[in-house]
């Protein structure tokens, strides 16, 4: 999986140049700096593509979200291929790259960080919660607000295509299959992950 590089086509199909120990070690890397930032931020990752603001848990968990998220997925993709069909790929290959696939959240995390999201989930708090001191909220908010909103919905959207794409040119599975099968796993690992946190998460708890 290398070939000479070319910005354009790394966007697309960046497992075209990396996969394998070296996708895993990278992502992981991203994993740990979005940990960090979620924890000192208040950022949760309660399921596969939630991202919620919430004051609670320690380092531990911030962390042990991403490595849960990214295992619940990768693992029900890879039960995926032995029921599609007997498929010849490397595992490591659809593991590593399905961490990598995350890297984008790292950059979702930079955005509550420097947009008012995490003021607005602390309005949203005090407003409708009474939880926490008085936010107010300014007309440069909003714009701003509204322009971060629009970021880490586009990261979401790409971070959903990249996982896909690691999924099938990993496999090398045909289109059809490839996408209606991922979809299902998809919905499955979304719909398994919010029942994790809910049953291990106090319900006072669980992101907005």
């Amino acid at each position: 999986m290398t070939g000479k590089f070319n910005f354009k086509n790394f966007i697309i199909n960046p497992f075209k140049y990396v996969a394998g120990y070296k996708s895993l070690f990278i992502g992981l890397l991203f994993l740990i700096g979005s940990a960090v930032i979620n924890y000192y931020e208040n950022i949760h990752f309660d399921g596969i593509i939630d991202i919620h603001y919430n004051s609670y848990g320690g380092i531990l968990l911030y962390f042990g979200e991403g490595i849960f998220n990214w295992l619940l997925l990768a693992l029900l993709l890879y039960l995926g291929t032995k029921i599609v069909g007997n498929l010849s790929y490397r595992s490591i290959d659809l593991f590593g790259t399905q961490l990598f696939a995350r890297i984008p959240f790292f950059f979702a995390s930079l955005l509550y960080v420097i947009t008012p999201i995490r003021k607005f989930s602390k309005y949203i708090f005090w407003k409708y919660l009474n939880k926490g001191s008085q936010v107010v909220l300014t007309s440069l908010d909003y714009i701003f607000l509204t322009a971060g909103l629009l970021l880490v919905l586009f990261i979401i959207i790409y971070t959903v295509y990249l996982m896909y794409k690691s999924y099938s040119f990993v496999t090398n599975m045909k289109r059809k299959k490839a996408v209606l099968s991922f979809i299902i796993i998809f919905i499955i690992a979304e719909f398994v992950s919010k029942i994790f946190f809910l049953i291990f998460l106090p319900v006072e708890n669980l992101g907005l």
